[in-house]
């Protein structure tokens, strides 16, 4: 079988990939692969490297791409449901297939759909997202009810999902996501000679700034750590409110020079910051799967992490765990980590092995063949 009555729908890759944007990349990417014929939908926008594996594109107009708020991402929901239903109906499309949890509401007769759910935050953190919430309640129950399939990132998507729209089970398939293990590497010592220059020893928290990410105690719990040359970075956008709440909890801890926000950096960077720290923190609430755990474990960075929700499913025995909403917890766990040389070694071994079981050619193998399941 072959991709041709297969289309993508990868309109969700733009300039500065953070969760989804990454996944939709990866994906498409170790898909086509294994198989040119699928049709994709993408913003012309979109990273050179890609299109050029692409055979048959529908682009997406690229002020369609995310990241331009509320009236952006409602125009491409409609975008999806009229031009890009058309022109699929034309090329006689059997089969949509979306990376994140955009598709079509009502399909056309004949038309097959696969949408990916990474994850409900929009329904367990309303406040965070006061817009795309109705979205989640109104539009999202249509859409998995049209689908003949539902892609979760993890059994703890999964479990969320059943609760939340309770139906048949066989509808929902769990594919985890994996890691680039050709870029998130171990890097020779003098690579990230930069970082431990200019901050000593530090350790890394990679991620969006929502509040459900928790790093307000994470900066509480830096204020609580003996080890008074201890560094903590924070890779992310730097904006919103929540990002000038944390500055203002650096500056009531007085932590101006022990904790640093970097704000969004390239792939390459993120390898060295990973290589350079002494662990990896990540100190959230909820994620539907959490990909830096991945990249942090591929590149040898041993991970403190939440208890909470997917984490432990990802990370198995080869993190270090805290209660999320213990301050005292999660920096006695940070401690126990930067002074026992022995325990990061045994972390980083472990995470090594364990890192093994998630590549994207896996996650696009499965995806493939779902896909194809679907046709037959």
């Amino acid at each position: 079988m072959d991709g041709s009555r297969i289309l993508v729908n990868a309109s969700f890759i733009h300039s500065k990939p953070t969760g989804l944007g990454v996944y939709t990349q990866e994906v498409l990417r170790s898909i086509l692969s294994s198989d040119k014929a699928f049709m994709v939908a993408m913003p012309k926008g979109a990273p050179p490297e890609l299109s050029k594996e692409i055979n048959n594109l529908i682009p997406v107009p690229d002020f369609l791409a995310p990241g331009r708020g509320f009236f952006n991402n409602l125009a491409r929901i409609l975008w999806l449901q009229t031009v890009l239903q058309l022109r699929m109906k034309n090329k006689r499309v059997k089969l949509f297939y979306s990376t994140v949890p955009e598709g079509i509401i009502y399909p056309y007769r004949g038309l097959r759909q696969v949408i990916t759910l990474h994850d409900l935050l929009p329904l367990i953190y309303e406040e965070e997202y006061p817009r795309i919430k109705y979205y989640f309640k109104y539009i999202l129950p249509l859409l998995i009810k049209n689908s003949t399939r539902i892609i979760c990132v993890s059994n703890n998507t999964k479990s969320d999902l059943l609760k939340k729209f309770p139906m048949d089970e066989d509808k929902f398939q769990v594919i985890y996501p994996g890691v680039d293990m050709s870029l998130f590497r171990i890097l020779p010592n003098g690579e990230t000679k930069q970082y431990s220059s200019m901050y000593g020893r530090y350790i890394l928290y990679v991620g969006a700034m929502r509040r459900y990410k928790n790093l307000h105690r994470l900066i509480r719990a830096m204020g609580k750590v003996t080890s008074t040359d201890l560094k903590l970075l924070i890779v992310g956008q730097k904006a919103g409110k929540y990002y000038e709440e944390l500055n203002s909890e650096v500056k009531r801890g007085h932590l101006e020079g022990k904790v640093y926000f970097l704000d969004y950096v390239d792939k390459e960077e993120l390898v060295r910051l990973y290589n350079g720290a002494l662990a990896f923190v990540f100190p959230s609430l909820y994620e539907g799967f959490g990909l830096p755990l991945l990249e942090a474990m591929a590149c040898g960075c041993p991970v403190i992490a939440s208890d909470r929700a997917s984490i432990p499913e990802v990370c198995g025995d080869s993190a270090i765990y805290f209660n999320p909403e213990d301050v005292e917890d999660i920096a006695r766990k940070i401690q126990l980590v930067v002074w026992d040389t022995t325990l990061r070694q045994k972390l980083k071994a472990s995470a090594l092995e364990r890192v093994k079981t998630f590549s994207w050619e896996n996650t696009a193998r499965r995806t493939i063949d779902l896909l194809y399941s679907m046709l037959e």
